[in-house]
Protein backbone atom coordinates (compact mmCIF):
# COMPACT_ATOMS: atom_id res chain seq x y z
CA UNK A 1 0.00 0.00 0.00
CA UNK A 2 2.81 2.37 0.93
CA UNK A 3 4.60 1.38 -2.30
CA UNK A 4 1.53 2.27 -4.37
CA UNK A 5 1.22 5.69 -2.75
CA UNK A 6 4.91 6.43 -3.25
CA UNK A 7 4.70 5.39 -6.87
CA UNK A 8 1.65 7.58 -7.36
CA UNK A 9 3.36 10.57 -5.75
CA UNK A 10 6.43 10.00 -7.89
CA UNK A 11 4.27 9.85 -11.03
CA UNK A 12 2.52 13.11 -10.14
CA UNK A 13 5.90 14.78 -9.52
CA UNK A 14 7.18 13.63 -12.92
CA UNK A 15 4.01 14.87 -14.56
CA UNK A 16 4.42 18.30 -12.98
CA UNK A 17 8.06 18.44 -14.09
CA UNK A 18 7.05 17.53 -17.65
CA UNK A 19 4.34 20.21 -17.69
CA UNK A 20 6.80 22.80 -16.39
CA UNK A 21 9.43 21.90 -19.00
CA UNK A 22 6.76 22.04 -21.70
CA UNK A 23 5.63 25.52 -20.63
CA UNK A 24 9.24 26.74 -20.61
CA UNK A 25 9.88 25.29 -24.07
CA UNK A 26 6.73 26.80 -25.60
CA UNK A 27 7.43 30.19 -23.98
CA UNK A 28 11.07 30.36 -25.09
CA UNK A 29 10.22 29.16 -28.62
CA UNK A 30 7.42 31.71 -29.00
CA UNK A 31 9.65 34.55 -27.79
CA UNK A 32 12.42 33.53 -30.21
CA UNK A 33 9.93 33.49 -33.09
CA UNK A 34 8.56 36.91 -32.15
CA UNK A 35 12.00 38.52 -31.81
CA UNK A 36 13.27 36.91 -35.03
CA UNK A 37 10.21 38.00 -37.04
CA UNK A 38 10.38 41.55 -35.70
CA UNK A 39 14.09 42.00 -36.46
CA UNK A 40 13.81 40.36 -39.89
CA UNK A 41 10.90 42.60 -40.92
CA UNK A 42 12.77 45.65 -39.63
CA UNK A 43 15.86 44.69 -41.66
CA UNK A 44 13.76 44.20 -44.80
CA UNK A 45 12.17 47.63 -44.36
CA UNK A 46 15.62 49.21 -43.92
CA UNK A 47 16.98 47.57 -47.08
CA UNK A 48 13.92 48.46 -49.17
CA UNK A 49 13.74 52.00 -47.80
CA UNK A 50 17.40 52.78 -48.43
CA UNK A 51 17.77 52.24 -52.18
CA UNK A 52 21.57 52.47 -52.27
CA UNK A 53 22.04 49.77 -49.61
CA UNK A 54 23.34 46.46 -51.07
CA UNK A 55 22.19 47.68 -54.49
CA UNK A 56 23.91 44.91 -56.46
CA UNK A 57 22.72 42.08 -54.22
CA UNK A 58 19.49 43.61 -52.91
CA UNK A 59 17.09 41.15 -54.57
CA UNK A 60 19.03 38.08 -53.42
CA UNK A 61 19.40 39.35 -49.87
CA UNK A 62 15.70 40.23 -49.67
CA UNK A 63 14.84 36.78 -51.01
CA UNK A 64 16.98 35.21 -48.29
CA UNK A 65 15.19 37.27 -45.65
CA UNK A 66 11.76 36.32 -47.05
CA UNK A 67 12.68 32.63 -46.84
CA UNK A 68 13.82 32.98 -43.24
CA UNK A 69 10.77 35.05 -42.35
CA UNK A 70 8.54 32.33 -43.78
CA UNK A 71 10.31 29.75 -41.65
CA UNK A 72 9.79 31.75 -38.45
CA UNK A 73 6.27 33.05 -39.19
CA UNK A 74 4.74 29.83 -40.56
CA UNK A 75 6.82 26.71 -40.14
CA UNK A 76 8.35 27.10 -36.70
CA UNK A 77 5.02 28.04 -35.05
CA UNK A 78 3.53 24.86 -36.54
CA UNK A 79 6.18 22.88 -34.65
CA UNK A 80 5.24 24.67 -31.43
CA UNK A 81 1.51 24.01 -31.99
CA UNK A 82 2.18 20.37 -32.82
CA UNK A 83 4.10 19.93 -29.59
CA UNK A 84 1.46 21.75 -27.52
CA UNK A 85 -1.51 19.72 -28.78
CA UNK A 86 0.44 16.45 -28.56
CA UNK A 87 0.55 16.87 -24.78
CA UNK A 88 -3.19 16.07 -24.86
CA UNK A 89 -2.66 13.13 -27.25
CA UNK A 90 -3.78 15.07 -30.34
CA UNK A 91 -1.67 14.75 -33.47
CA UNK A 92 -1.67 16.23 -36.93
CA UNK A 93 -2.98 13.88 -39.58
CA UNK A 94 -0.65 12.04 -41.95
CA UNK A 95 -2.22 13.93 -44.86
CA UNK A 96 -1.46 17.28 -43.24
CA UNK A 97 2.12 16.24 -42.45
CA UNK A 98 2.60 15.05 -46.02
CA UNK A 99 1.69 18.43 -47.52
CA UNK A 100 3.21 20.51 -44.75
CA UNK A 101 6.61 18.82 -44.70
CA UNK A 102 7.19 19.12 -48.44
CA UNK A 103 6.59 22.88 -48.03
CA UNK A 104 8.80 23.01 -44.93
CA UNK A 105 11.73 21.09 -46.45
CA UNK A 106 11.44 23.00 -49.74
CA UNK A 107 11.60 26.33 -47.91
CA UNK A 108 14.51 25.33 -45.70
CA UNK A 109 16.46 23.93 -48.67
CA UNK A 110 15.75 27.10 -50.67
CA UNK A 111 17.29 29.13 -47.85
CA UNK A 112 20.45 27.03 -47.67
CA UNK A 113 20.93 26.98 -51.44
CA UNK A 114 20.21 30.71 -51.40
CA UNK A 115 23.30 31.14 -49.22
CA UNK A 116 25.36 29.33 -51.88
CA UNK A 117 23.95 31.52 -54.66
CA UNK A 118 24.79 34.64 -52.63
CA UNK A 119 28.34 33.34 -52.19
CA UNK A 120 28.73 32.74 -55.94
CA UNK A 121 27.20 36.17 -56.62
CA UNK A 122 29.74 37.86 -54.34
CA UNK A 123 32.64 35.87 -55.81
CA UNK A 124 31.73 37.09 -59.29
CA UNK A 125 31.41 40.68 -58.03
CA UNK A 126 34.92 40.55 -56.53
CA UNK A 127 36.75 38.42 -59.08
CA UNK A 128 35.23 39.83 -62.26
CA UNK A 129 33.43 43.16 -61.69
CA UNK A 130 33.15 43.81 -65.43
CA UNK A 131 31.30 40.54 -66.09
CA UNK A 132 29.29 41.07 -62.91
CA UNK A 133 27.80 44.27 -64.34
CA UNK A 134 26.57 42.28 -67.36
CA UNK A 135 25.15 39.43 -65.24
CA UNK A 136 23.41 41.70 -62.74
CA UNK A 137 20.05 41.84 -64.51
CA UNK A 138 16.48 41.35 -63.31
CA UNK A 139 15.88 38.22 -65.42
CA UNK A 140 19.02 36.52 -64.09
CA UNK A 141 18.19 37.44 -60.49
CA UNK A 142 14.71 35.95 -60.91
CA UNK A 143 16.24 32.69 -62.16
CA UNK A 144 18.67 32.68 -59.20
CA UNK A 145 15.74 33.13 -56.82
CA UNK A 146 13.52 30.44 -58.35
CA UNK A 147 16.23 27.78 -58.74
CA UNK A 148 16.67 26.98 -54.99
CA UNK A 149 12.91 26.35 -54.67
CA UNK A 150 12.97 23.81 -57.50
CA UNK A 151 16.00 22.13 -55.93
CA UNK A 152 14.25 21.86 -52.56
CA UNK A 153 11.00 20.54 -54.01
CA UNK A 154 12.53 17.85 -56.21
CA UNK A 155 15.04 16.84 -53.52
CA UNK A 156 12.21 15.70 -51.22
CA UNK A 157 9.61 14.76 -53.84
CA UNK A 158 10.48 11.06 -53.37
CA UNK A 159 9.39 11.19 -49.72
CA UNK A 160 6.27 13.23 -50.57
CA UNK A 161 5.22 10.43 -52.92
CA UNK A 162 5.57 7.90 -50.09
CA UNK A 163 9.15 6.69 -50.51
CA UNK A 164 10.81 5.22 -47.39
CA UNK A 165 7.57 5.56 -45.44
CA UNK A 166 7.04 9.18 -46.41
CA UNK A 167 6.06 11.86 -43.88
CA UNK A 168 3.89 11.67 -40.78
CA UNK A 169 3.49 12.70 -37.13
CA UNK A 170 5.82 11.07 -34.64
CA UNK A 171 5.29 10.55 -30.91
CA UNK A 172 5.84 11.83 -28.30
CA UNK A 173 5.83 15.38 -29.67
CA UNK A 174 3.51 15.08 -32.65
CA UNK A 175 5.98 16.91 -34.88
CA UNK A 176 5.67 16.10 -38.57
CA UNK A 177 8.84 14.31 -39.66
CA UNK A 178 10.32 11.53 -41.76
CA UNK A 179 8.88 8.19 -40.68
CA UNK A 180 12.06 6.37 -41.71
CA UNK A 181 15.63 7.63 -42.05
CA UNK A 182 17.47 5.35 -44.41
CA UNK A 183 19.95 5.83 -47.22
CA UNK A 184 17.51 7.96 -49.23
CA UNK A 185 17.12 10.37 -46.32
CA UNK A 186 20.89 10.65 -45.90
CA UNK A 187 21.32 11.42 -49.61
CA UNK A 188 18.54 14.04 -49.61
CA UNK A 189 19.89 15.57 -46.40
CA UNK A 190 23.38 15.79 -47.85
CA UNK A 191 22.13 17.45 -51.01
CA UNK A 192 19.90 19.94 -49.18
CA UNK A 193 22.15 20.83 -46.23
CA UNK A 194 25.80 19.76 -46.36
CA UNK A 195 26.41 20.38 -50.07
CA UNK A 196 25.22 24.02 -50.30
CA UNK A 197 26.84 25.01 -46.99
CA UNK A 198 30.12 23.31 -47.93
CA UNK A 199 30.20 24.86 -51.39
CA UNK A 200 29.31 28.28 -49.95
CA UNK A 201 32.28 28.02 -47.61
CA UNK A 202 34.52 27.09 -50.55
CA UNK A 203 33.23 30.08 -52.56
CA UNK A 204 34.11 32.46 -49.74
CA UNK A 205 37.59 30.97 -49.39
CA UNK A 206 38.15 31.55 -53.12
CA UNK A 207 36.66 35.04 -52.76
CA UNK A 208 39.02 36.09 -49.97
CA UNK A 209 42.05 34.61 -51.76
CA UNK A 210 41.09 36.59 -54.83
CA UNK A 211 40.59 39.70 -52.71
CA UNK A 212 44.13 39.35 -51.29
CA UNK A 213 45.54 39.09 -54.82
CA UNK A 214 43.51 42.09 -55.98
CA UNK A 215 44.61 44.09 -52.96
CA UNK A 216 48.27 43.48 -53.80
CA UNK A 217 47.71 44.66 -57.36
CA UNK A 218 45.79 47.65 -56.04
CA UNK A 219 48.80 48.73 -53.98
CA UNK A 220 50.96 48.62 -57.11
CA UNK A 221 48.36 50.53 -59.13
CA UNK A 222 48.00 53.12 -56.38
CA UNK A 223 51.73 53.80 -56.45
CA UNK A 224 51.47 54.63 -60.15
CA UNK A 225 48.29 56.66 -59.68
CA UNK A 226 46.33 54.60 -62.21
CA UNK A 227 43.51 53.50 -59.85
CA UNK A 228 40.50 55.73 -59.28
CA UNK A 229 38.98 56.38 -55.85
CA UNK A 230 35.63 55.08 -57.14
CA UNK A 231 37.03 51.63 -57.91
CA UNK A 232 38.72 51.44 -54.52
CA UNK A 233 35.47 52.39 -52.78
CA UNK A 234 33.47 49.80 -54.70
CA UNK A 235 36.03 47.11 -53.90
CA UNK A 236 35.95 47.92 -50.18
CA UNK A 237 32.13 47.91 -50.08
CA UNK A 238 32.02 44.51 -51.78
CA UNK A 239 34.55 43.07 -49.36
CA UNK A 240 32.55 44.36 -46.37
CA UNK A 241 29.37 42.77 -47.70
CA UNK A 242 31.23 39.50 -48.42
CA UNK A 243 32.56 39.41 -44.84
CA UNK A 244 29.06 39.93 -43.48
CA UNK A 245 27.57 37.17 -45.64
CA UNK A 246 30.46 34.84 -44.80
CA UNK A 247 29.86 35.35 -41.07
CA UNK A 248 26.14 34.66 -41.64
CA UNK A 249 26.99 31.46 -43.54
CA UNK A 250 29.26 30.25 -40.74
CA UNK A 251 26.54 30.78 -38.13
CA UNK A 252 23.98 29.02 -40.34
CA UNK A 253 26.36 26.10 -40.79
CA UNK A 254 26.81 25.72 -37.04
CA UNK A 255 23.06 25.95 -36.43
CA UNK A 256 21.70 23.88 -39.33
CA UNK A 257 24.32 21.20 -39.90
CA UNK A 258 24.45 20.10 -36.26
CA UNK A 259 20.95 18.59 -36.17
CA UNK A 260 21.16 16.68 -39.50
CA UNK A 261 24.52 15.31 -38.37
CA UNK A 262 22.99 14.08 -35.12
CA UNK A 263 20.03 12.56 -36.95
CA UNK A 264 22.14 10.93 -39.64
CA UNK A 265 24.99 9.48 -37.58
CA UNK A 266 23.99 9.56 -33.89
CA UNK A 267 20.28 8.76 -33.96
CA UNK A 268 20.43 6.55 -30.84
CA UNK A 269 22.03 9.30 -28.78
CA UNK A 270 19.68 11.86 -30.29
CA UNK A 271 16.64 9.84 -29.18
CA UNK A 272 17.98 9.11 -25.68
CA UNK A 273 16.34 12.18 -24.13
CA UNK A 274 13.12 13.32 -25.86
CA UNK A 275 13.19 16.80 -24.31
CA UNK A 276 16.74 17.33 -25.53
CA UNK A 277 15.50 16.75 -29.09
CA UNK A 278 13.17 19.71 -28.73
CA UNK A 279 15.80 22.03 -27.29
CA UNK A 280 18.31 21.06 -29.97
CA UNK A 281 15.76 22.13 -32.57
CA UNK A 282 16.07 25.65 -31.20
CA UNK A 283 19.30 25.87 -33.20
CA UNK A 284 17.14 26.35 -36.30
CA UNK A 285 15.44 29.40 -34.84
CA UNK A 286 18.74 30.75 -33.52
CA UNK A 287 20.16 30.45 -37.05
CA UNK A 288 17.35 32.60 -38.43
CA UNK A 289 17.72 35.07 -35.54
CA UNK A 290 21.43 35.42 -36.28
CA UNK A 291 20.77 36.89 -39.75
CA UNK A 292 19.22 40.26 -38.76
CA UNK A 293 21.48 40.43 -35.71
CA UNK A 294 24.58 40.06 -37.92
CA UNK A 295 23.37 42.70 -40.37
CA UNK A 296 22.63 45.24 -37.66
CA UNK A 297 25.81 44.45 -35.73
CA UNK A 298 28.26 44.43 -38.65
CA UNK A 299 26.77 47.02 -41.01
CA UNK A 300 26.57 50.62 -39.84
CA UNK A 301 24.20 51.60 -42.64
CA UNK A 302 21.65 48.99 -41.52
CA UNK A 303 21.92 50.16 -37.92
CA UNK A 304 21.63 53.82 -38.91
CA UNK A 305 18.69 53.01 -41.18
CA UNK A 306 16.85 51.30 -38.31
CA UNK A 307 17.49 54.30 -36.04
CA UNK A 308 16.08 56.64 -38.67
CA UNK A 309 12.90 54.55 -38.89
CA UNK A 310 12.27 54.82 -35.15
CA UNK A 311 13.15 58.53 -35.16
CA UNK A 312 10.87 59.04 -38.19
CA UNK A 313 13.70 60.51 -40.22
CA UNK A 314 14.22 60.18 -44.00
CA UNK A 315 16.47 57.35 -45.23
CA UNK A 316 20.19 57.80 -45.71
CA UNK A 317 21.34 59.23 -49.02
CA UNK A 318 24.58 57.95 -50.61
CA UNK A 319 27.49 60.30 -50.03
CA UNK A 320 28.80 59.50 -53.50
CA UNK A 321 26.13 59.10 -56.17
CA UNK A 322 28.71 57.75 -58.63
CA UNK A 323 29.27 54.55 -56.62
CA UNK A 324 28.30 51.55 -58.70
CA UNK A 325 26.36 48.52 -57.61
CA UNK A 326 28.00 46.29 -55.05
Amino acid sequence: MNFTNASSSHGIQLHHETVLRSIVFITVSSCLCLVTCSLTILLMVVIIRQKSLFSGAKMLILHQLVVELQMTVIHWPVHIIAYAVSQNDYYFSTTFCRHYLIAYMTTMTAGLWGLLILACHRLLAIASPYNFSHWDRLSINVVLIITPWFIGFFDYLYFYLGGDGGFGPMAPFGICTFLQRGVSFAIANTFSTYLPLGLAGLMYILLFLKAVAINRKRQIWNSSGSLSAELVQNFRRRIRLARLLFAMTVIHTLCFASIPLLQSFFMAAYKSDPMTQLWVRQFFCLGYLSTPVMFFALNKECWEGAKRIFLQQPPLTPTDTSVKKV
